[in-house]
């Protein structure tokens, strides 16, 4: 019987009329959000330019080193051995920035239909409608078709450029490590 307490009273409060001033401070910590993705989007962006201008540092000088720890000229098999990692490296980066690219233009398409959801709801507090909580949990829930299928269509999306990401900031740590490491195990 207690389990269904906050079912029912869940019920009760959808069915009952939403005040316009709580809509509106929702509808502004919405319109934020662009500019905070951006900030976050651009702060990866810039990690992942910087793991593909490492590895190509490390791609021109690392010969030099890779000498001095083998104490003997390295080239062919054990160069391209040594010089994997890196490539490894700068390749996950460029296509997680790609991927992340792609995931704005998603994820301003899943704004845009969130942000035109709540300026229906605001047009009927201004055409005098009432508005149920059922139709702002709706939106805020992501459970209109629309803001389903923009969240759907994203998904994917932000999915891989995150593994991409990852996947690329573990390769470089291994990178880090095979540049020391490697050349004393080809020895």
């Amino acid at each position: 019987m207690t389990e269904r307490i906050p079912q029912v009273l869940r019920e009760r409060l959808l069915d009952q009329p939403v005040d316009r001033g709580f809509v509106e401070r929702y509808f502004e910590q919405v319109k934020r959000h662009p500019e905070l993705a951006k900030g976050t989007r651009r702060s990866a962006q810039g990690r992942l330019v910087w793991f593909v201008a490492i590895s190509g540092f490390a791609l021109l000088n690392g010969q030099a080193l890779w000498t001095a720890l083998m104490r003997r000229t390295v080239d062919g098999t054990d160069l391209l051995a040594l010089a994997i990692p890196w490539v490894a490296t700068a390749l996950l980066s460029i296509a997680a920035h790609i991927l992340t690219d792609q995931v704005e233009v998603y994820d301003d398409l899943a704004f845009e239909v969130k942000y035109a959801s709540l300026n229906v709801l605001l047009d009927k507090f201004d055409m005098e409608q009432p508005v149920s909580g059922r139709e702002f949990m709706d939106i805020i829930g992501e459970e209109t078709d629309q803001l389903r299928e923009a969240g759907e269509r994203l998904k994917p999306w932000l999915t891989w450029a995150r593994r991409t990401e990852n996947w690329a900031q573990v390769a470089l740590f291994i990178s880090f490590f095979w540049m020391l490491v490697g050349p004393m195990w080809l020895r």
